[in-house]
């Protein structure tokens, strides 16, 4: 709370625990409209009646610096059952990019937490069952149409290997309309294995699609 001279101001409530001993919540509050000749702060504290036994705050600074940087994320901590796997800057990841071993039908522990330019927040945690799932199969017949290119419209959500089913295959992570062009015309089946969220592009079209007989 701030004393703007007249009354308390309450600028912040917490009911659930924020941050640790070492992953310590920065905070940065604008107090400027506030200030007074008797500008006061207090910190107060309620367990509501549980016997709770503490609370910490540390490094509490008050100062008239004007050109302080709100925090800023510079990256992500990823961990699998409680040991750190990678950082990356991505919003998304896939797991198993790092060589986790993963195994149909176990339960496994993810946390993600965010490192800012004032500390590492807290984990966010999420108990999940890994489940192994047959590939997306697309038969093209490249006789249907002018030459021997088919086309993909990979869409939303894109992590994903595409094997072309002539021997080549490809990862893609960005969405969009992918070819691909034989070298002799006839049927392929193509595997989609990962990530996507959606195939095709709605009323659109796209070329090629006339190839695409089985999915």
């Amino acid at each position: 709370m701030f004393f703007d001279g007249e009354n308390w101001i309450p600028i912040i409530t917490q009911t659930v625990t924020t941050g640790g001993w070492n992953n310590p919540n920065h905070l940065l509050f604008d107090v400027s409209a506030y200030a007074n000749s008797n500008f006061q702060v207090r910190f107060h504290y309620f367990d509501n009646y549980v016997w709770a036994w503490y609370w910490a705050i540390d490094n509490f600074e008050i100062t008239n610096e004007t050109n302080l940087a709100p925090r800023a994320i510079q990256q992500y901590n990823i961990f699998l059952d409680d040991q750190f796997i990678t950082q990356t800057v991505d919003t998304t990841y896939q797991l198993g990019s790092n060589g986790e071993n993963l195994v149909p039908g176990e339960t496994y522990l993810v946390e993600v937490s965010a490192v800012y330019t004032t500390g590492e927040s807290e984990r966010k945690s999420k108990l999940w069952e890994y489940q192994e799932y047959d590939p997306m199969q697309l038969v093209f017949n490249t006789g249907l149409s002018e030459g021997t290119t088919i086309t993909l419209p990979l869409m939303g959500a894109v992590d994903v290997t595409v094997d072309w089913g002539d021997g080549t295959q490809q990862s893609i992570n960005s969405a969009g309309l992918l070819d691909h062009t034989y070298e002799t015309e006839g049927i392929y089946t193509v595997s989609i294995y990962g990530t996507l969220s959606q195939f095709g592009n709605s009323y659109e079209g796209y070329a090629h699609a006339r190839k695409l007989t089985h999915v």
